[in-house]
C-alpha cells in the first residue's frame, strides 16, 4: 500500500491503533506515542488498496508553547483529541481500539528536514459530516414531514407575494 505523498486533506479510516515506546527526554521519563494508521479509500490502479500514513499522538509532560493549547501538557491535548475523534469518555489507554474504524480527515503538509522535503501529517480532525445510512435518512425525513408525502414546488411557480409587516404603533407626525 503506497504512502500519501501529496499535501492536502484526505478522508481516511483508522485501521490500526497501537502504543509505541518513546525514550526519556530530559526530566520527562514517562512518554508514549499513540500511532494511528490512516488509510484512504482505494484509488484506481495506482493504489487499489488505498494510500496510508501514520499519525502520531504524543503523550508526554512536555508543555505546548503556542496556539490554542499553549500552556497545556501534550498528554492532555492528545487525550482530548482522542475523545474528539470518537473514543468514549473518560479517556483510558486501554480503549484505543475504539478508534479503529473511525473516519476522519488527515491534513498533510510539506516540511524540510536535513535539506530534504517530505510530506508529513499535520492534523487529524473528526469528519465534519458523517455518512448516513439511507434508512436513517428516511427515519429523519419521516420525523421532519410527519410521515406525509411532500411534493417539491414546480419550477414555473412563482412564490406568493408577501406583505410588509405592519407596525403595532400608530404612525404620527410628531418629531420625537
Amino acid at each position: 500500500m503506497p504512502l500519501i505523498k501529496t499535501v492536502g486533506e484526505f478522508e481516511v479510516s483508522i485501521t490500526e491503533a497501537y502504543w509505541a515506546e518513546m525514550k526519556a527526554k530530559g526530566t520527562d521519563a514517562q512518554r508514549m506515542d499513540l500511532v494511528l494508521k490512516c488509510v484512504t479509500d482505494p484509488d484506481g490502479e495506482e493504489a487499489p488498496q488505498g494510500r496510508h500514513m501514520d499519525y502520531h499522538m504524543y503523550f508526554t509532560r512536555q508543555i505546548v508553547t503556542g496556539g490554542k493549547n499553549k500552556g497545556k501538557p501534550l498528554y492532555e491535548v492528545s487525550m482530548r483529541q482522542c475523545i474528539e475523534l470518537g473514543m468514549s469518555e473518560p479517556f483510558s489507554p486501554d480503549k484505543i481500539s475504539e478508534l479503529v474504524g473511525i473516519s476522519c480527515v488527515l491534513v498533510t503538509k510539506e516540511e524540510e528536514y536535513e535539506g530534504e522535503k517530505r510530506i508529513k501529517p499535520q492534523f487529524l480532525n473528526p469528519v465534519r459530516h458523517r455518512k448516513m445510512d439511507p434508512s436513517e435518512a428516511t427515519s429523519i425525513w419521516n420525523a421532519l414531514t410527519g410521515g406525509k408525502s411532500v411534493s417539491a414546488p414546480t419550477t414555473g411557480a412563482k412564490p406568493a407575494a408577501t406583505q410588509p409587516a405592519k407596525s403595532a404603533e400608530p404612525e404620527d407626525d410628531l418629531p420625537f
